[in-house]
């Protein structure tokens, strides 16, 4: 839709670029009813025939000016675009790693709930030979319900990411077959930038208002040029073959009178056009100064928090986890800590995944917005 609305604004160009056409006009007058030549051919009956040829002349430079606005609005179509462009890739963007962290919630709660059934198969073993108590095993029967409630779960939430997927790009029939991989990448940083303000000239959106300002200011001129005055020029043959001269030219040239009509309205409504595009301009590049601004900020966060777990923090859970499981199966610790290493290393693990999801979500949307892509 918005690659039509720009040739719908090159096809504008092309129409503004157009010359006005001439007009060729036939009359006939005086026709003599009564006496019209007999059986004589027409170019010597007693008929006065006229032609004239009329040309439209455009005086104000209204041809340059159409072009111009024209042209800045073909920018505009392109801009609009370019943001839009920008905005579905972010979109996409985003699907597209919700989708992997649902993919890996997925596993991660498989894996879960497939410990809690073998430690809930082994527990069972266990407590018919004495070794735990029935408040023991009905905790870990509660943690293992827990576990496949959570893979269900996950399950529904990988199926409703694989169909965001799939209407962004097209796909609904075939959302189910969907399996997104990522390149995460490597160590947190952060871009660091000396120029915001070229940056925030190179937003679409401020490119946008940009080619408005341009064009609201062309058709200021061009409603002014309206009161220059457009002058035709005819040209006319007459024929009278009664007549002592029955060939004759004539040159007629006429101008319109602005008595009525000024052009006032048309004036003040292009410089309130002027002065509303002048204010978008202004807001736009705001809002991408504050745009840019805010992303660097998330995106040195997001870089703070990877940092945390990109150190031993998940080590250090799985081996106390490993620990807990260990010492539980040799009667060295209570149930109480076996479920609270597992549940502290799951935890760990989702929130390490958000992490590395979250930096990443917002690399790429810094990129996309440091880096605008020509379409």
């Amino acid at each position: 839709m918005a690659t039509a609305g720009v040739e719908a604004a090159r096809a504008d160009l092309i129409t503004a670029g157009e010359r006005p056409n001439p007009v060729l006009s036939l009359s006939t007058s005086s026709i003599n009813t009564h006496n019209n030549g007999g059986n004589s051919s027409y170019w010597r009956k007693d008929i006065d025939t006229v032609a004239a040829w009329s040309q439209p002349i455009e005086r104000g430079n209204k041809h340059g000016l159409r072009q111009e606005v024209a042209t800045a609005n073909v920018g505009v179509a392109g801009a609009d675009r370019q943001t839009l462009w920008r905005d579905l890739s972010v979109a996409a963007d985003n699907a597209w790693h919700d989708l992997v962290v649902a993919q890996e919630n997925l596993r991660l709660s498989q894996e879960a709930s497939a410990l809690y059934q073998r430690t809930l198969a082994a527990s069972e073993l266990r407590f018919r030979s004495g070794d735990i108590a029935a408040a023991d095993l009905s905790r870990i029967r509660v943690e293992a319900a827990r576990s496949r409630s959570d893979a269900r779960q996950a399950e529904g939430n990988l199926a409703q990411a694989r169909g965001i997927v799939a209407r962004l790009l097209g796909h609904n029939e075939s959302s189910a077959l969907i399996n997104a991989s990522l390149d995460w990448p490597g160590n947190a940083d952060v871009p660091s930038t000396d120029q915001l303000d070229n940056l925030i000239e190179q937003q679409p959106d401020v490119i946008a208002a940009r080619w408005r300002l341009q064009s609201s200011s062309k058709a200021v001129e061009l409603a002014r040029a309206q009161r220059a005055n457009d002058v035709t020029v005819s040209l006319q043959y007459e024929h009278d073959p009664i007549s002592s001269k029955p060939n004759t030219m004539g040159l007629g040239i006429s101008v319109p009178i602005q008595i009525g009509n000024h052009y006032e309205g048309e004036i003040r409504r292009s410089l309130a056009d002027q002065t509303a595009a002048e204010l978008a301009l202004s807001t736009a590049r705001l809002q991408a100064r504050r745009s840019l601004e805010a992303e660097l900020a998330t995106l040195n966060t997001a870089a703070d928090v990877l940092h945390t777990y990109q150190g031993d923090l998940i080590d250090n859970a799985r081996a106390a986890a490993a620990s807990a499981e260990y010492a539980y199966q040799r009667g060295a610790t209570s149930l109480i800590n076996l479920l609270d290493a597992r549940r502290t290393l799951r935890t760990v693990q989702i929130d390490a995944l958000n992490a590395q999801a979250n930096y990443s979500r917002h690399r790429v949307l810094w990129d996309l917005l440091t880096h605008p892509q020509e379409i």
